[in-house]
């Protein structure tokens, strides 16, 4: 029986340090009542060992610790916890109550363990401390999804530069839309923006979104992502720096001849001459307008094939 089962809070609240590191037992604590673990002080809190922190039953975390003496854990206790008594333990107002500091010191198998209640109740605080390998390697796609758009606006650049292709591919659009700052999405990179769906580039991403992505991140569209993805508008937005860092390929066999039409003079003008080469005969005939042709430098015009001259229409000879 436990020399403290029969206690008043009173009498557990009064226990001094010697008598919890020295007397009190993991079984002592495990017998305790939710009224007697909830009248411990927040610096008794701290004098628990992870042993006896451990063995705290999930019954006893959520009806016993109070949002207090969680706040005081350390982060060692905080790393101790076991994934059923953050998951199954913890509740989320609990949960809000962690520490920043010992968010961060959480292990990945922790993070993982998160409900999307909680993920939900995470603050921007909480949010922006979680490390890039927490984010990366802990957060499934699942809890990635129930983040809240101002908890992902809160993420560092660091921490969005770390989402797996997974994690990108599983953002909504609204997440896409009202979350991800400009300032994030300039840095994802290649393989993250190649893994976007064509819903989400079309759905979640204005014209001004795609405009903050870096010519580097453009670069790793794909062919289908440009041509079913892509608006008018949003090629219609695009960057000088990001039209020159097209590929011959993303030309030729991504962007529609409606694309093509949708695309600003002075990006017509800054095309490479490699990249007027790529342009298909019907790109050149159907997509060009006058006023784009017109555009194009002497430089652009006698890079023009013979195929390419062939196909344009009387209008775009007399405009160019």
């Amino acid at each position: 029986m436990s020399n403290y089962s029969a206690e008043t809070t009173a009498v557990i609240a009064a226990l001094t340090e010697q008598e919890i590191k020295g007397v009190l037992t993991t079984s002592d604590l495990v017998s305790f009542t939710t009224a007697q673990l909830a009248a411990l002080t927040a610096t008794q809190i701290q004098w628990i060992s992870t042993d006896q922190l451990v063995a705290l039953t999930t019954a006893q975390v959520a009806g016993g610790l109070t949002t207090t003496q969680v706040a005081a854990l350390s982060t060692t206790q905080a790393q101790a916890l076991t994934t059923a008594q953050i998951a199954q333990g913890f509740t989320t107002t609990q949960f809000a109550a962690l520490t920043t500091q010992d968010v961060a010191a959480l292990i990945t198998a922790q993070v993982a363990a998160f409900t999307t209640d909680q993920v939900v109740a995470l603050t921007t605080a909480q949010a922006n401390a979680l490390t890039t390998s927490q984010v990366a390697r802990g957060l499934t796609t699942t809890q990635l999804v129930a983040l809240e758009t101002r908890d992902l606006a809160a993420l560092s650049t660091a921490q969005v530069y770390g989402l797996t292709t997974s994690q990108i591919a599983a953002l909504t659009t609204t997440q896409l839309d009202q979350g991800l700052t400009t300032t994030q999405l300039a840095v994802l990179d290649q393989n993250q923006v190649a893994a976007l769906t064509t819903v989400q580039i079309a759905q979640g991403l204005s014209a001004t979104r795609i405009a903050a992505l870096s010519a580097t991140g453009v670069s790793g569209l794909t062919t289908t992502q440009i041509a079913q993805g892509l608006t008018t508008a949003q090629v219609a937005g695009l960057t000088t720096a990001q039209v020159v860092a097209l590929s011959t390929t993303q030309i030729a066999q991504g962007l529609t001849t409606a694309q093509i039409a949708a695309m600003e003079t002075g990006d017509v003008a800054a095309l490479t001459t490699t990249q007027v080469v790529a342009l298909t005969a019907a790109q050149v005939a159907q997509g060009l307008t006058t006023a784009q042709i017109a555009a194009l430098t002497t430089i652009e015009v006698a890079a023009l094939t013979t195929n390419q001259v062939a196909s344009l229409t009387t209008a775009q000879v007399i405009s160019g």
